[in-house]
């Protein structure tokens, strides 16, 4: 390769700079030469690129066969740079052997990182169609948690950002300003997706990770999805994830023809064991019982908070017999003699009979349906909503003991606030009506007060077989007609 070259400039309105060797372009077109053989360093952007290998014909570079390192900040960046519509991710390094062939390219042996995880596989594009297409399969040894934010419009973490050698970081999700509501930070992704890639080209391409790991210690196992792009309507069906010893499987299907896009979802949840679900609260590191549940959502939006902010359908979640701890419970009920015989005496644990939180969702407000939590000692019961538009929550919890106690301010629980920022409280109004009543007797005799925090135990179990079949029927027409649009997901 005698001839060395430069070059400096724009392209696609990203600066580029450019080197690398070629062979002698005298001989490029010359009967009985070898292969043209190129080498090129090159930064466009934060995309870098080495390459390494032949070609046949420089205008088109057909008949390529080379080696390559591509590296960047996202593969999104690829769109406006060759025109493959890929998603945003965190920081990439990916090394292989490209090839074309009239029209198609084929990217093989490649393998790499896409931030803190590992992938590898096969790909081809075509761009002889009307609508180019890519195809392949991809595999991960192990996929990160953190990996996945950039796809539903969130910055990567810092772990992701810094994972890979040799690219800049970009802003992770601590650095960048969160859009805010009433001086409270919102905690769905807000970015606008760009819904322009998903009509660019058509796409089936399959993905497997042996392992899921997460820095949060989530009990993910495995999972696998097939993405298929065809006329800007984007399915990922299957989507399996393996959670907890159980399963999370469903399908999204978003169809970019419309503007703002439909977006649906349907999602089941299946025997998830809840002490592999929590498993750093302590508390509950015992035999709880398995969870199931869906989420079926559609509705229409750029964002993901604004099709949450206006999706209908249904969310429901229900669990069987188990035991967990006592004294969980007891805070809960704001109980004072039971938290103190177990703080001297020791922690013992109850039965769960079943629970079940279930939710019609109608334009974004969340409005609960069956939100009930039975056990041996106290069963509890919630009404209320969660405003996915606004982020804001508004739940009374109220408590009934089944057993009598002293020294309880049992009184109902108040959670309100934000996502970001949620808060509890109890209702003052029962609370200071025991206190008043406490003074007033203690006023007469001390030991008098504490009738006034006499708990006399007026909770009764629970219908389970209705609380279950409640929490798995929605009950509103905007809830029933979410939930079917959800399930046109799967089709």
């Amino acid at each position: 390769m005698p001839l060395s070259y430069r070059i400096k400039g724009t392209y696609q309105r990203q600066p580029l700079t450019a080197q690398g060797r070629t062979g002698n372009v005298m001989q490029l077109k010359a009967e009985g030469q070898p292969p043209f053989p190129l080498e090129i360093d090159a930064t466009a952007g934060q995309t870098k690129l080495k390459a390494a290998g032949t070609v046949a014909g420089l205008s088109g570079l057909d008949g390529i066969d080379a080696s390559f390192d591509l590296r960047g900040q996202s593969l999104g960046d690829l769109y406006k740079l060759l025109g493959v519509a890929l998603p945003e991710t965190s920081p990439y390094a990916l090394s292989g052997r490209v090839g074309k062939r009239a029209a198609i390219w084929e990217v093989k042996d490649m393998k790499g990182k896409l931030g803190l995880s590992d992938i590898a596989g096969e790909m081809q594009f075509d761009q002889g169609q009307k609508v180019p297409r890519l195809s392949g399969a991809l595999k991960s040894q192990v996929m990160d948690m953190d990996d996945l934010g950039p796809l539903i419009g969130l910055p990567p973490t810092a772990r992701s950002a810094k994972a890979v050698e040799g690219v800049t970081p970009p802003p992770s999700v601590d650095q960048v300003k969160r859009p805010t509501r009433n001086g409270a930070e919102k905690v769905l992704p807000t970015a606008t997706l760009d819904f322009e890639r998903l009509r660019a080209m058509n796409a089936d391409v399959r993905y497997t990770a042996d392992r899921i790991r997460n820095v949060r210690e989530l009990p993910l196992d495995k999972g696998s999805v097939h993405v298929k792009l065809q006329d800007s309507v984007l399915t990922l069906d299957p989507l399996d994830l393996g959670v907890a010893s159980g399963k999370l499987v469903g399908a999204i299907r978003i169809d970019a023809t419309k503007t703002p896009a439909d977006i649906r979802a349907s999602i089941e949840v299946r025997a998830m064991q809840l002490n592999r679900l929590i498993p750093k609260v302590e508390t509950l590191r015992t035999s709880f019982g398995r969870l199931d549940g869906r989420v079926n959502l559609s509705g229409r939006g750029d964002s993901v908070a604004s099709w949450l902010g206006g999706a209908s359908g249904d969310v429901s979640a229900i669990t069987g017999r188990g035991q967990f701890s006592n004294l969980l419970l007891e805070f809960m009920g704001l109980d004072g003699a039971e938290i103190i015989k177990f703080l001297l005496g020791g922690d013992n644990n109850v039965t769960l009979r079943c629970a079940a939180v279930a939710f019609d969702v109608n334009k974004g407000v969340m409005s609960g349906r069956s939100l009930v939590f039975d056990t041996t000692d106290t069963v509890f019961h919630a009404e209320g909503s969660a405003n996915l538009a606004n982020e804001t929550l508004d739940f009374v919890v109220r408590q009934e003991p089944k057993d009598m106690s002293i020294l309880s301010l049992r009184t109902p629980l108040v959670i309100g606030g934000t996502f970001g920022s949620p808060s509890g409280g109890v209702k003052i109004q029962p609370l200071a009506a025991r206190g008043l009543a406490a003074l007033a007797l203690g006023a007469i005799n001390p030991l008098l007060a504490l009738a006034a925090t006499i708990e006399t135990g007026p909770g009764e179990d629970a219908d389970c077989q209705d609380v279950l079949k409640r929490a798995r029927q929605p009950v509103s027409k905007a809830a029933i007609d979410g939930a079917n649009k959800g399930k046109g997901a799967k089709q």
